[in-house]
């Protein structure tokens, strides 16, 4: 959704966008771009007319072209600098820079998005193809109002087997993060719950029963009866919860 879902992978490069009135590139640098070819040198901004070479495709490309300069001492001075070209790029695990990645005072290596572009890192994946619930067992227990309405996906026929644990407090309540997370047009989606907004109300806790749990407060009574007293059962209103 292993500790951790893809939802949830933590990047260790964050590229900023920023503006410049005009195009100013540093003299020594590789690009990669949505476009691009890891087998390509990466000093190309884009793709050349042959489609024979031009940027990269990856960060990690980038990451082990700057280590490869790094271990023939052919860093050059005044360093070098990796423009990511706009886009929403997927990364299936986490991107990490470490000391073999580093430059130096005179030669700094600097990560940074194209001029004017913006680039997005997803630690996630974008799913498609959800069609409506057929199974005839899972539409008795909807509400007739709501059949035909949901919807279902298959996640790993999507690559997605780590769907992650959904774990409770203590009151029933799902400890966030919960596993996998699904986004809606940049909104968390809500887990399937009931109501939708708000809670249940108790309308009444029955005095009776094969045991009592808590025999309440005394001193504080309620209608002759020991405030809090109960016998492990609550009445709810309505019937919905009745069909799960």
């Amino acid at each position: 959704m292993k500790s951790r879902s893809l939802l949830l992978i933590t990047l260790m490069l964050v590229v900023a966008h920023f503006h410049c009135s005009r195009t100013h590139l540093a003299p020594n640098a590789f690009f990669v771009a949505k476009n691009g070819n890891d087998s390509w040198s990466g000093k190309l901004k884009a793709p050349d007319q042959a489609k024979t070479d031009g940027p990269f495709a990856t960060l990690a490309r980038a990451r082990e072209a700057i280590r490869a300069l790094k271990a023939s001492n052919t860093l050059s001075p005044g360093g070098i600098t990796i423009y990511v070209r706009g886009g929403t790029y997927t990364l299936d695990k986490t991107f990490e820079l470490t000391a073999l990645d580093s430059g130096t005072e005179h030669s700094p290596v600097l990560w940074r998005a194209y001029p004017g572009e913006t680039v997005k890192f997803i630690g996630g994946k974008t799913i498609s193809g959800f069609g409506k619930v057929t199974d005839p067992g899972v539409l008795s227990r909807l509400d007739p109002s709501a059949r035909g309405h949901v919807l279902q996906i298959d996640l790993k026929r999507q690559g997605i087997s780590d769907f992650g644990e959904i774990k409770m407090t203590g009151m029933g309540l799902p400890i966030q993060p919960t596993g996998l997370e699904l986004f809606f047009k940049g909104k968390a989606m809500t887990l399937a719950r009931y109501p939708n907004k708000g809670w249940l109300t108790i309308v009444q806790v029955p005095q009776s029963g094969k045991k009592m749990i808590y025999r309440g407060a005394s001193h504080t009574p309620k209608d002759g009866i020991p405030r809090g007293r109960h016998y492990g059962r609550f009445v709810y209103p309505g019937h919905r919860p009745e069909r799960w």
